[in-house]
């Protein structure tokens, strides 16, 4: 097997550099998709919406919900990269990094857990049958 070590090198590089860049740019990716979360939230605060609007705007809301998770799950694969990057100088090393990156990577998208709600809550506001006590204005 003949193999091109320059030619490998480079791809290697490379795919260091863009795995690099991605790591830097999250920030701002994630800000961008916070903000627009944030437009829409408004949205729904400021305007009398249609059923149809509703919907359309909730769809937004969960597909810029779903692209901050994925932003958060590879923040938290590249982190253990960026703490392990020093330990890819050996086989053993690196064949460490994997079983480390793998487990985190089966960690990631476990099932969320509610913080105030009840499912039961949720379910029934999902069915219209909100509980008038918990929805009033306590300003």
């Amino acid at each position: 097997m003949k193999i091109d070590i320059v030619e490998d090198l480079k791809n290697v590089t490379e795919n260091l550099d863009k795995l690099d860049n991605y790591f830097n740019s999250m920030s701002e990716l994630e800000s961008n998709v916070d903000m627009k979360l944030s437009d829409l939230y408004h949205c729904i605060e400021n305007n009398q919406l249609k059923t149809n609007e509703c919907y359309r705007i909730v769809k937004e809301i969960k597909k810029q919900r779903q692209i901050r998770r994925n932003l958060k799950n590879d923040y938290e694969l590249m982190s253990v990269y960026k703490n392990n990057h020093a330990r890819l100088n050996n086989e053993n090393n690196r064949k460490l990094f994997m079983a480390e990156l793998y487990k985190r990577k089966k960690e990631l998208n476990k099932k969320y857990k509610n913080r105030v709600y009840s499912e039961e809550e949720l379910d029934n506001i999902l069915r219209g049958k909100n509980d008038r006590k918990n929805t009033e204005n306590h300003a």
